[in-house]
């Protein structure tokens, strides 16, 4: 919907482009960056160089503005002239701190987004075309030691139901190297115990494609303890809810991860994401399997090719676009796994799952939750079953029923 202004000043601008990036379906969390780095920016422009249409931004101011971000501390200025007052940011730690590289990358890659877009619409010159990117510290991923994963899966009394959910969430993560947004988004239809697979909907995954992720035997019996407990005090049919059935929120689980490295003696400073990197590092022995999250090195490729994969090299990716060897196609056929379950994205029939986008891929279908669960009309109890069964409530002497 247009908004209507006669002035087509900064904030006309940023509406219709939010509109675009509404249109086109991105993420809420991608779309609240955007605007809160155009709303910075609109205000410095008005302020600081008393600009008010994007007409008059250029690649000059555009420095400028980095300039300021790196010599201003971070929270000493908001999009909104009172906000300090509303969030009384110098009670932070980090208040007034130098801010990050990483965060001025964030900016300029939102900005160039948005004056691509805005060039194109007025077709006008693109103030953001020579900016490019600071160079940033290469970080090595953070990962916990052995002795650190021992000490922390010690702290959890799974008496607690939100200490039992939090241990089987980082037992998941470890054991499947899923993200923790989609691990908190896992239902019941989409575990199938039969097979020890679980299926990550599209609209779930970061690359929007559905893939499916493997978790062990002992994972296996732990998940099917934990499904017991979760029955007794919510009927929510996702895997790890609050105890009122409702979502468990990303930032809600980091803030427990925090407490419980503290009482488990860790003081690294780690996020839930490392456990992730403990998937990489233990299963796939690759330490560190990126650069600025952009490029795969040689040890992933030689991995992959041990496994009998074609690795061939992306100019931006690095080492990223696989498919089956003729030699594991061959294996496949002689070996009758018409279904097996590789690496990736679609390929020759075969279903291959994984975290890659870079490769087009064929609809998939959700496989079926193994499981059923049985209610007693009468009083509530509940029960899970592998396969179709009659069973009885005893307390009530009736026949229970499948949950709908």
């Amino acid at each position: 919907m247009m908004k209507a202004k006669t002035i087509r000043d900064f904030d006309y601008y940023i509406d219709e482009y939010m509109y675009n990036c509404r249109s086109r379906k991105l993420r809420p969390k991608t779309m609240s960056s955007y605007e809160q780095t155009l709303r910075l920016f609109e205000r410095w422009c008005l302020e600081e160089a008393e600009i008010t249409q994007p007409s008059q931004v250029l690649d000059t101011t555009i420095r400028h503005y980095i300039c300021s971000l790196q010599e201003r501390g971070k929270y000493t200025f908001y999009a909104v002239e009172n906000a300090a007052i509303t969030y009384s940011p110098c009670r932070r730690r980090d208040f007034a701190q130098t801010v990050s590289t990483t965060t001025i990358n964030n900016y300029i890659r939102n900005l160039k987004a948005f004056f691509a877009w805005y060039a194109d619409v007025t077709q006008s010159p693109n103030p953001m075309e020579k900016v490019k990117q600071l160079r940033n510290e290469r970080k090595p991923q953070e990962y916990l030691e052995d002795h650190e994963l021992e000490q922390l899966l010690k702290v959890f009394d799974r008496s607690y139901y939100s200490e039992h959910r939090d241990f089987m969430i980082i037992l998941l993560l470890l054991d499947t190297g899923m993200r923790l947004g989609e691990c908190l988004q896992i239902t019941d239809d989409d575990l199938d115990m039969d097979e020890r697979t679980i299926c990550l909907p599209a609209e779930h995954t970061k690359g929007r494609r559905t893939r499916f992720v493997f978790f062990s035997v002992k994972t296996s019996k732990s998940l099917q303890r934990w499904l017991r407990y979760k029955d007794r005090y919510t009927n929510s049919k996702l895997l790890f809810p609050v105890k009122s059935g409702t979502p468990m929120e990303v930032h809600s689980f980091e803030s427990s991860f925090k407490r419980y490295l503290e009482r488990a003696g860790i003081d690294k400073k780690y996020s839930p994401h490392a456990l992730r990197n403990n998937f990489a590092n233990y299963v796939n022995g690759i330490q560190d399997c990126s650069r600025g999250n952009t490029y795969h090195n040689r040890r992933f490729r030689d991995c992959a090719m041990a496994h009998g994969l074609n690795v061939d090299h992306h100019p931006t990716y690095g080492w990223t676009i696989t498919s089956p060897s003729d030699r594991l196609l061959q294996f496949c056929l002689d070996n009758d796994l018409s279904d097996i379950l590789i690496n990736r994205n679609e390929y020759s029939g075969y279903r291959v799952t994984g975290t890659g986008t870079h490769a087009p891929a064929l609809p998939t279908t959700t496989r079926p939750s193994s499981t059923r669960k049985y209610r007693c009309p009468c009083c509530g109890n509940s029960v899970r079953a592998t396969k179709n069964v009659n069973i009885a409530c005893m307390d009530c002497q009736e026949q229970m029923v499948i949950a709908v």
